[in-house]
């Protein structure tokens, strides 16, 4: 789906005319559609739908089962952080080793250069 294509798409549905206005500001400037825009909009649909639910007196909040499946979406995103900053971690230390490795091979390779301009010296 394209941009042009989503906005489309929004303008037809079903949704407000206060969220359509939303999303159009939204996408106004946008040209192609990403997961962090469709992220967005999302949220903005999110809100109707849970205003919708909130105008019809349908509150799931204190709803045991509604807290369980809460309580799992929050630990799963807890560890998809903390996988994601474990690699993180990982990442950023091979860097650093694939950084001090680059200096020897510099430093090793400048050595070789400098013994090759002293010996072309020394053969003059």
């Amino acid at each position: 789906m394209n941009i042009q294509e989503l906005k489309d798409f929004l303008t037809r549905s079903d949704y407000s005319d206060e969220t359509k206005s939303v999303l159009s500001s939204i996408l106004a400037d946008k040209t192609e559609v990403t997961p962090g825009l469709i992220f967005q909009i999302k949220d903005v649909l999110q809100k109707e739908i849970d205003a919708d639910f909130d105008e019809l007196g349908a509150d799931v909040s204190n709803d045991p089962e509604y807290k369980k499946a809460e309580e799992e979406y929050i630990e799963d995103l807890n560890k998809i952080e903390n996988d994601l900053n474990e690699d993180m971690n990982f990442v950023e230390k091979e860097l650093k080793q694939l950084d001090e490795n680059r200096n020897k091979i510099s430093k090793v390779a400048d050595e070789m250069e400098a013994d090759k301009i002293k010996q072309s010296i020394q053969e003059k």
